[in-house]
């Protein structure tokens, strides 16, 4: 097209000098065309018939061909015929008849169909292939007639050069016929004009405006004599404008998008991109068309969604409407997604907001930074700062860099780290223990501090390392309280939260050391321990530590500081006076009670108590317990020794052969319950000791206490088994310090209380028996009593004789010797063993019921003491019974078959007979028996020796049977 516009004076004029002047042309050409050749004369028709109908020109056009086409056809078949006629007048042979004639016929046939396509080429329309319509005829020329396919490349060359040759001969006589070329190129502007029309109404309804029947009939008939497309769209776009009230850039914008004119496009776009009032109507339009599928919630109100979509579209270089739409799209989506971590972000940090201020933030719009725009919105909603609100986020966005960097700026300002600090503890971001007002802003100090010491806000990381810092810094508080109670540390001592933090040893310990660590620091700093005592500083620190969590019942550490503090000597002895102290002062006062630091300065000067349970004690210190009263080892052993009988109890009459057993030996039983076992067992309340004693001259003791308060416990028992060996007929006159006292034992495992309540009231019964019997010789208000308990200490009890005795006998040995058979009677053979076990020995490979037992046996009993009243009844043959009598046998025995010991015969015995079975062992023990009797000319009779064997087995299997049993 040409560059330069034509200047217009008088259009309509001109247009129609310039219609004259073309009719005028027309005719000239159509006569030059009735004087041309067939073809020429065909293509002026077709000219003719495809300006006033291209339907009817085409029907002509085919139907010419089609004849054409036959001619192409009958022409060589009829040539072929004449010629077949001829040859055969001649008389020629048949074999070349058909080469010679085919020889005619196809290039006849291919130089007449040639005809046909240049004359149809002339009168095709430009840019209309050929090569396929001459392709498709000629194939189906060869494949009808002579059923010849013809395949590859060559043929399709042959018609591009035939279609050149079409082409060059339309062109020919285009430019030799006089007016052709100025009719076409008045056809191509006319054709260029409808298409600039079609493509206007197209990027009209792209762009979303109304074709109504105004800009309907305007484009439609629209005309411009230039042939520059500039000044159509100049035109166009300016009528357009009017109509529609918008610039004209927009119209030009988007035509230049639709036919995707990137210079022109361009040009627009930063024409009203660069006016602010074209740019925000352009915004209007664009979201009041919803070209940009903008979400409906952000349409209304129209001037902040104008304004997000222009500053949005302001950062394109270019504009198209696929892309601004892309643009866009994202944006909203961004901003809805910001928004929603937004609301996750407050969720997750426990920032509440409400339900309409959140369906409010759902529609938001900002201005400009719509990040910093929403935080604003939220801060002013929410009442947490915006700047705690972007860290908040940038940490759930798991952005670590950036909130990294802006923590490390926020920590400049202390300020804005002490509000941080209250909003993650005030929203339990980081948890601590719930705290009074004063306490919580010393959490938010501490917390403070912290932080500023942190180099990253990893907040799991801080709140587990800041919770552990509070923890210890909670810990230390209440050690130091303890300490300051016990006079370990000064009452003005104090600890900083900040002094914690300095200690660089603490961050990576355990929990248990950094407590440590802070101990031993307000030890160092805070008591009165000289400093020649350093080595005892941490001693002394594990032993508080060990006090204050066993005190205070802390489940989580007790235990195992227990453990810790095994292997520390210093320790255990401090713990040890602690557990020998707690014991001897359990009937004091808190107030009355030796200090923790006393206790200490007692071990670091020397003093030591009875190392008689250190190894139990330290031995339960490694598994995690402290006896915090020194009795208690002795109770446990105690407790674990009736576990193990209570084991084997029922197993075949144990508990039945156990007791007769130790009838047998109760001269050792008796000789093991010496003064040292009583009065252990008092101070460790194992056994429990009282004496009644009558403040009146009524006949109390005698009377109510001796002859009725035993039938009447026994009375009770039947309904209430706590009333049974409640008082014994043995407690009754017979234990006694002096006339008036009678002397008992509370039963075994029974609260004194318990035991005094339950004594009054069947005191009480009995005397009510004793009055309506009629036999009260005093007034019933007299029959008062007494009930003492007897808890032995130094100096308890002293006898004042009128001469000095010379028995060695002091209080402890008149007391014990009072206890002793009372123990026996009423707490029985098996229990008083328990107890004499329990205290027995330091040695805990030693304290085990079996090795007692089986010592026994060894050292003081024998197969005669065991069974003496049966031997004694068949046992007649004086040489064999004074073998027996003397032990004799039962070394001998032991010997025959191997064993150091009695005990090691009896368990042999025992097993073989569950092996083997109780007939075969008893039958060889019986042959062992004969050939000792035949060893020292013992000659029993059968019978007698029978029923010695028997009774013999049955003493060593019962002995093999107990101590078999028995745990060790």
């Amino acid at each position: 097209m040409p560059e330069t516009k034509e200047e217009k004076s008088n259009p309509k004029k001109e247009l129609e000098t310039k219609l004259a002047s073309n009719a005028l042309e027309k005719q000239k050409i159509d006569a030059g065309l009735k004087e041309s050749k067939e073809a020429v004369q065909e293509t002026q028709r077709e000219l003719i018939a495809l300006k006033n109908n291209i339907e009817s020109a085409g029907q002509t056009l085919n139907k010419a061909f089609r004849s054409l086409d036959l001619m192409g056809w009958l022409i060589p078949f009829v040539t072929l015929i004449v010629y077949y006629v001829i040859y055969f007048s001649l008389g020629l042979p048949l074999n070349a008849l058909a080469l010679d004639g085919l020889a005619i016929a196809i290039p006849l046939a291919l130089i007449l169909r040639l005809a046909v396509f240049v004359a149809r080429i002339q009168l095709r329309e430009e840019n209309t292939p050929v090569t396929a319509s001459i392709k498709e005829s000629l194939l189906g020329f060869l494949g009808s007639s002579f059923k010849i396919t013809v395949r590859g490349s060559k043929l399709d060359k042959a018609l591009s050069n035939v279609e050149t040759f079409a082409g060059r001969l339309t062109t020919a006589v285009r430019s030799y016929v006089p007016g052709v070329k100025e009719y076409y190129e008045g056809k191509e502007r006319i054709q260029n004009q409808l298409v600039f029309v079609r493509t206007m109404k197209n990027s009209l309804i792209e762009y979303g405006f109304k074709l109504g029947d105004k800009v309907e009939g305007y484009l439609d008939g629209f005309y411009s004599l230039s042939d520059n497309i500039d000044d159509w769209l100049d035109e166009a776009t300016k009528n357009l404008s009017t109509t529609y009230g918008q610039p004209r850039a927009i119209f030009k914008l988007a035509y230049g998008d639709y036919v995707d004119n990137d210079s022109a496009r361009k040009n627009e776009w930063h024409s009203i991109r660069n006016t602010q009032q074209v740019f925000q109507q352009f915004a209007v339009f664009l979201i009041h068309g919803n070209l940009l599928d903008i979400p409906k919630a952000y349409r209304e109100p129209i001037r902040p969604t104008s304004e997000f979509v222009a500053n949005t579209l302001a950062s394109l270089d270019d504009f198209t409407l696929t892309e601004a739409k892309m643009t866009i799209s994202r944006s909203f989506a961004t901003l809805d997604t910001e928004k929603e971590d937004l609301l996750r972000t407050l969720w997750a940090n426990n920032v509440q907001i409400a339900e309409g201020d959140r369906t409010e933030f759902s529609k938001l719009l900002p201005a400009a930074d719509s990040q910093n725009g929403l935080l604003l919105w939220l801060e002013k909603h929410t009442k947490v700062q915006s700047y705690v609100l972007q860290l908040f986020f940038y940490d759930f966005r798991a952005q670590n860099l950036q909130r990294d960097e802006y923590f490390s700026d926020l920590k400049a300002d202390p300020g804005k780290i002490a509000v941080l600090s209250k909003e993650l503890l005030s929203r339990k971001i980081i948890s601590v223990i719930e705290r009074d007002d004063r306490r919580r802003e010393e959490d938010i100090s501490n917390l403070t501090s912290y932080l500023g010491k942190v180099s990253r806000y990893d907040k799991a990381g801080i709140a587990s390392n800041f919770s552990k810092y509070s923890r210890l810094f909670e810990y230390s508080m209440l050690i130091l309280a303890f300490m300051k109670n016990q006079s370990i540390c000064q009452k003005d001592a104090e600890l900083s939260f900040e002094k914690l933090l300095t200690q660089t040893a603490i961050s990576e310990a355990d929990f248990l050391t950094q407590l440590q660590i802070a101990t031993k620091l307000l030890i160092a700093e805070s008591s009165s321990y000289p400093s020649s005592a350093a080595e005892w500083l941490e001693p002394i620190a594990l032993a508080v530590m060990t006090v204050f969590l066993d005190e205070s019942e802390d489940m989580f550490l007790r235990s195992a500081i227990c453990r810790r503090v095994a292997g520390v000597v210093r320790t255990v002895k401090i713990l040890y006076e602690y557990s020998w102290t707690n014991d001897d002062e359990q009937d004091k006062i808190t107030a009355d009670r030796t200090s923790l630091v006393h206790m200490i300065r007692r071990v670091i000067d020397g003093e030591t108590r009875s190392d008689v349970y250190v190894t139990e004690f330290t031995r339960y210190l490694t598994t995690g317990f402290l006896y915090r009263r020194i009795k208690e080892i002795p109770d446990r052993r105690l407790r674990d020794m009736e576990k193990q009988l209570t084991s084997v109890v029922d197993q075949m009459d144990f508990k039945s052969k156990l007791d007769r057993h130790l009838s047998a030996l109760k001269t050792v039983l008796e000789s093991e319950l010496n003064t040292g076992t009583i009065m252990e067992g008092l101070r460790m309340q194992l056994v429990g000791a009282y004496t009644i004693t009558v403040p009146t001259g009524a006949d109390t003791l005698s009377a109510v206490i001796d002859d009725l308060l035993p039938d009447t416990c026994e009375e009770l028992g039947k309904n209430d088994p706590t009333y049974v060996g409640l008082f014994l007929k043995a407690e009754a006159g017979e234990a006694r310090v002096g006339r008036y006292t009678r002397i008992g034992l509370v039963p075994f495992r029974m609260d004194f209380k318990e035991f005094a309540n339950r004594l009054e009231n069947a005191y009480r019964i009995a005397l009510s028996k004793y009055e309506q019997s009629g036999e009260m010789s005093h007034p019933i208000d007299e029959y008062l009593a007494n009930v003492i308990r007897i808890f032995p200490t130094t100096g308890y009890f002293r006898q004042l004789s009128p001469a000095e005795k010379h028995d060695g006998k002091g209080a402890d040995d008149l007391l014990a010797d009072i206890l002793r058979p009372l123990m026996i009677r009423k707490f029985g053979n098996i229990r008083s063993l328990e107890i004499i076990a329990s205290l027995k020995t330091p040695n805990e490979s030693n304290v085990a019921i079996r090795n007692m037992l089986a010592n026994w046996y060894d050292m003081s009993g024998g197969i005669y003491l065991i069974a003496k009243d049966e031997l004694d009844g068949v046992l007649f043959n004086p040489a064999l019974r004074d073998y027996v009598e003397v032990g004799k046998l039962d070394e001998t025995l032991a010997s025959r078959f191997n064993k150091q010991s009695l005990s090691e015969l009896a368990i042999t015995i025992y097993r073989s007979s569950i092996k083997s079975g109780l007939e075969n062992i008893k039958q060889s023990l019986q042959v062992q028996i004969s050939e000792i009797c035949n060893a020292i000319r013992a000659r029993p009779p059968k019978e007698e020796l029978e029923n010695i064997s028997t009774i013999i087995f049955q003493a060593l299997y019962d002995v093999g049977m107990i101590l078999g049993v028995i745990p060790t």
